[in-house]
């Protein structure tokens, strides 16, 4: 048998295998970092570091590949989400999902910033197509954006203490950090979040929010 044919082969059969794991994990987890995931009853916990500072300022691509900024959303109420794993990142929509509809036409938005190490054999291509499938709406596309490999470090920036959980900042109108929590979705973290968002609203607007559960 051609030696050469038989590696040719053995290649072909490593790429196949490769992407039928890249089709179920399109997010590729920091090495020596263990997600355990959310247990039931996990509760919110409030982050302290970076409150009161101006937000450290960012240009990512989401998933229709438009440029966002984070001086787009200035004189807005924003819910800055990150995620490091695809479990968080499916998380992190949940509660923008949430967030939309609660505040709807009251000046608040909600964008999520997942980061992602790309495997060499992967084409940035095929992760997005990969990612795109994974949520139903064009709202959901629309308000993800990727940090790839982490090269913009936002999560030292916004003083992120770890990976494994969901990370999540509200920034006022003026563009500071004034409120920042890890947390998985839950009812409880949900309205603990709505809670201070409500609570930035008010002191920053000066009215009543509406429609608040």
């Amino acid at each position: 048998m051609d030696e050469s044919w038989v590696r040719s082969r053995g290649l072909l059969c490593v790429v196949a295998v490769a992407l039928v794991i890249a089709s179920f994990l399109w997010v590729d987890r920091d090495s020596g970092v263990t997600f355990a995931g959310p247990e039931e009853g996990d509760p919110l916990v409030e982050l302290e570091a970076e409150r009161g500072s101006i937000a450290p300022g960012f240009t990512l691509t989401n998933l229709l590949e438009e440029e966002i900024s984070l001086s787009d959303f200035q004189g807005r109420v924003l819910v800055l989400a990150f995620g490091f794993s695809k479990e968080t990142a499916k998380d992190i929509e949940n509660f923008r999902s949430a967030i939309f509809f609660d505040f709807i036409g009251q000046g608040v938005e909600c964008l999520k910033i997942v980061h992602i190490n790309k495997p060499l054999w992967l084409t940035k291509g095929f992760i997005l197509r990969k990612m795109r499938g994974e949520f139903d709406t064009e709202d959901a596309l629309k308000h993800l954006v990727i940090d790839w490999g982490g090269s913009l470090e936002l999560d030292a920036k916004y003083g992120i203490p770890d990976k494994d959980s969901p990370c999540l900042f509200i920034i006022g109108q003026g563009g500071r950090i004034l409120y920042g929590c890890q947390a998985w979705y839950s009812e409880d973290n949900l309205a603990a979040l709505e809670k201070e968002i409500a609570a930035v609203l008010e002191r920053e607007t000066g009215s009543e929010v509406v429609g608040m559960i």
